[in-house]
């Protein structure tokens, strides 16, 4: 799948329009919490960055929240009857690369915040519920946007 995206740029941009994913770039895999926040929480932390208004439409009743490589060779099976998808490491340690969170279905505006919880980077995701999409933003534009917490500690 993304290896389409990246020969048809034209599908990638029309997917991000209709709010078919949200592919956040370049993230250091593993050591980091995600949480899903109310809008009325973003004031309460001391977030490191802030982004806004990114297009994802929700159907099933939830989203996934997952590393992106389980979309080079797709496999919807992968995402079906399970809340979570992991393995566990030489360490035997679990490590979580997916997580089903329920969601209303419905088209929102995703924020994404970075911030620090005793020294552990942290994703948030605040979703706006819309009626409508009125243009896009593409979180691989390197220029505008930076995932990384080293970056910008």
């Amino acid at each position: 799948m993304l290896d389409f995206f990246e020969k048809n740029h034209d599908h990638y941009i029309q997917s991000l329009k209709s709010g078919v994913w949200l592919p956040i770039p370049e993230i250091v895999s593993g050591g980091y919490k995600v949480s899903l926040i109310d809008e009325s929480k973003v004031a309460d932390l001391n977030h490191l960055f802030k982004y806004d208004s990114f297009n994802l439409e929700i159907s099933d009743n939830a989203v996934w929240i997952c590393d992106i490589g389980k979309l080079l060779s797709f496999d919807k099976t992968l995402f079906q009857d399970r809340d979570e998808i992991f393995y566990y490491d030489l360490d035997k340690i679990k490590v979580t690369s997916g997580l089903r969170v329920p969601m209303p279905n419905g088209k929102y505006l995703v924020s994404i915040l970075g911030s620090l919880e005793n020294q552990q980077p942290c994703f948030s995701f605040v979703f706006k519920p819309v009626s409508e999409f009125d243009g896009f933003k593409d979180p691989r534009e390197d220029e505008k946007y930076s995932f990384q917490f080293d970056e910008i500690k």
